[in-house]
């Protein structure tokens, strides 16, 4: 098995890269992956930058996490958000709370979109020119990931490079090089187990909206106010409301993307078996 300084040496070997982002969400794996390639980046004389997608949908307390330890570690930090009419509250107004088949497509308007924006007009020498950037990944090698396709530990997708320096690594051993370099915790994952970044819903558990009420009042009720366009509530599967209600359907698009590197720990989701919560 490959360790991180060695994949991130062979992609930087093979793509070229102009710079480096190191994609933050504000989870524990994606902390680790940061810390551990920012290290090695510096060695290898890379520029970079830490970028944070704001979905508009997360909670204020991890994108405040994300802040509070790009300042601590000195880190340029990067914040990009989607723009109508592909952000979030467009896409409730008009179709309502997306279900698990929108997922693909709410990742890539709310994520992807940003950042491929952000790259081609900001990072590049110039918009569109054939420059390679790496992207720090989080992804590690568990047995769901291997099942969507994550089998690599880069990939090349156009001329964004990810990279997955811990790609081998367990969870356990993300754990203890938290505690070995005492690195401070997201209060929101340890509270609700999800980083907090995106809540479209897609995948939400039947606790999560008396979870969020309970502990993160602010985040639920932005979530909250959207339900007057929407049929169904959040969190709930639309094809699940239309199968009763088959009047006046909403008309949903597929939007399938092949490779989801910004939403690996949703789509686990849903190719890993779930506890029955009936």
């Amino acid at each position: 098995m490959k360790k991180p300084k060695q994949i991130i040496k062979e992609a930087v070997s093979k793509y070229k890269p102009i710079s480096a982002l190191l994609m933050f969400s504000g989870g524990h794996d994606s902390l680790t992956s940061s810390v551990v390639a920012a290290k090695i980046l510096i060695e290898l004389g890379i520029s970079f930058k830490a970028y944070h997608g704001d979905t508009q949908t997360g909670i204020k307390e991890t994108q405040d996490f994300v802040k509070m330890i790009c300042a601590s570690m000195g880190w340029d930090l990067v914040i990009r958000s989607p723009e109508p009419p592909y952000d979030y509250e467009s896409y409730v107004m008009q179709y309502g709370f997306p279900g698990p088949a929108k997922h693909p497509e709410m990742m890539r308007n709310l994520k992807l979109k940003p950042l491929r924006k952000y790259i081609t007009h900001e990072v590049k020498s110039k918009p569109y020119a054939r420059e390679n950037v790496l992207l720090i990944s989080g992804a590690r090698a568990e047995e769901s990931v291997i099942r969507l396709g994550y089998q690599e530990t880069t990939t090349k997708d156009d001329s964004r490079v990810w990279c997955s320096p811990i790609y081998y690594w367990s969870k356990d051993q993300c754990e203890d090089f938290m505690k070995a370099n005492k690195l401070p915790r997201n209060p929101v994952k340890d509270r609700m187990c999800i980083s907090g970044e995106c809540l479209y819903g897609c995948f939400a558990k039947k606790e999560e909206p008396a979870e969020l009420k309970s502990l993160y009042p602010e985040a639920w009720e932005r979530l909250d106010r959207l339900s007057s366009y929407s049929p169904w509530k959040w969190g709930q599967n639309p094809s699940e409301y239309k199968k009763h209600n088959p009047e006046g359907q909403y008309d949903l698009f597929t939007g399938e993307v092949a490779y989801m590197p910004m939403c690996r720990s949703c789509e686990v989701k849903r190719v890993s078996p779930q506890p029955d919560q009936s």
